[in-house]
């Protein structure tokens, strides 16, 4: 049997809290990678998506990821880096 899912197809998670536990970590556990409290993981995840661009990718990548800014312009679309 072959599996419909894609590795390499996004997943859609519901807001920050939802991708930290799609990678099965705590808030704990983010906050110690992050060098802040739990406390502040849990205000960062619950005034998503009103933080700051900084914030958002220190975040990501104490969850293991990278983040990647495609601005679309329909006719092109850009990758910021």
């Amino acid at each position: 049997m072959t599996s419909l899912v894609n590795p390499n197809d996004p997943l859609v998670v519901h807001g920050l809290a939802g991708l930290r536990r799609s990678v099965n970590l705590t808030q704990e556990q983010v906050a110690q990678r992050m060098g802040i409290t739990q406390q502040s993981v849990n205000r960062i995840e619950r005034n998503w998506p009103a933080i700051h661009v900084g914030t958002l990718i220190r975040y990501v990548e104490a969850c293991g990821g990278e983040v990647s800014i495609h601005a679309d312009f329909g006719y092109r679309r850009f990758i910021l880096r």
